[in-house]
């Protein structure tokens, strides 16, 4: 008898051992799942006021990255100083995936180039990019009224009284901002510039009116066309929109060098972690790829076209060297 005792007592430590590896083992499961992200509701800042096209889409985006996430999105607009101010509040906030931002590129790739910017952020070090999202072409547009219902028309009209006719957009330093701005230096046209806080009043204010211009893209503007409140002289595309086969090209027009689009993209602050990051890109990867999705974007005259957070940082890059020279060449430090 005695000799089976010592066997029967390692046996019941063993069996306690492995019940408490058990434990471990399911303490440790509960840890990873406590880990997965997300767990609770993202918030998505949009920078810029309701109406505008960046909050046009970032709405239309919001339902099914929520899907794709398992869990809510909320979007916060967070308007002011051409977006910086709603881009600091992301670059600045806690790096655990649940504070993003969903941007036009004007906050990344020109506020750090417009004269005393004294922004709170780097755009290239506080921020991670996460994915490009997609892309809009560029409409440049007239109030209905206005005497001149082509480009060369438009053109003459200026050359009449420089600075007489008004240019509006979304803000000082917004990318519909430096596109007219580049327009104007290369056609050598002269346009009053008055910035509004957020596209949504700058269309208002076209539609009755009050301003003359504006560079606006086609998601915002399309039902103002459609009624014939506004009407629509060029686009900034290398070819003409499907949507507006009679508007013709930038390039048609004489001036390629001015092509361009609007693009949007989320990103997250620096330091937020890898596994977060990719789970933030695949879903969006999966929204853009969701043929109902795709659709919709289709309606309003917006391209899918996702891009990893590489290639949205290759494209910050490239871009702010071209808004650089812009910016200098505008000369805005007066604005």
């Amino acid at each position: 008898m005695h000799r089976f005792s010592q066997p029967a007592v390692w046996m019941r430590r063993l069996s306690a051992g492995l019940a408490g590896v058990g434990v471990l083992a399911a303490v440790g499961a509960t840890g990873v799942a406590h880990a997965e992200y997300p767990e609770r509701p993202v918030t998505m800042v949009v920078p810029f006021g309701p109406g505008g096209g960046t909050d046009v889409l970032g709405r239309l985006v919001s339902e099914p990255f929520a899907r794709e996430l398992g869990e809510a999105v909320i979007v916060e607009n967070r308007a002011g100083a051409a977006g910086a101010i709603g881009t600091a509040s992301v670059a600045k906030s806690d790096p655990d995936g649940y504070r993003v931002l969903f941007t036009a590129m004007a906050p990344i790739t020109v506020a750090s180039n417009m004269p005393d910017a004294n922004l709170s952020y780097d755009p290239q070090k506080d921020l991670t990019p996460v994915a490009m999202v997609a892309r809009q072409p560029v409409l440049f547009v007239a109030n209905g009224d206005l005497e001149a219902d082509s480009f060369e028309e438009l053109m003459a009209l200026a050359e009449q009284e420089p600075g007489g006719l008004a240019i509006g957009s979304a803000g000082t330093g917004t990318d519909m901002h430096l596109i007219g701005e580049l327009l104007q230096q290369v056609t050598g046209a002269e346009f009053l510039h008055v910035p509004y806080k957020g596209g949504g009043p700058a269309i208002n204010d076209l539609v009755a009116g009050h301003i003359d211009l504006m560079v606006v893209v086609t998601s915002s503007i399309l039902p103002h066309i459609q009624s014939g409140a506004v009407k629509p002289l060029l686009t900034f595309e290398s070819e003409r929109l499907d949507l507006l086969p009679e508007v013709p090209t930038v390039g048609e027009l004489g001036y390629p060098e001015v092509e361009g689009d609007s693009r949007w993209a989320l990103f997250a602050p620096a330091g937020t972690p890898d596994n977060v990051v990719a789970t933030l890109g695949n879903a969006l990867q999966r929204v853009d790829a969701d043929p109902k999705f795709r659709e919709r974007l289709t309606d309003l005259g917006v391209v899918p076209a996702f891009g990893d957070g590489q290639v949205l940082g290759e494209y910050v890059s490239e871009q702010l060297g071209k808004w650089q020279a812009v910016v200098a060449d505008a000369d805005l430090g007066e604005q």
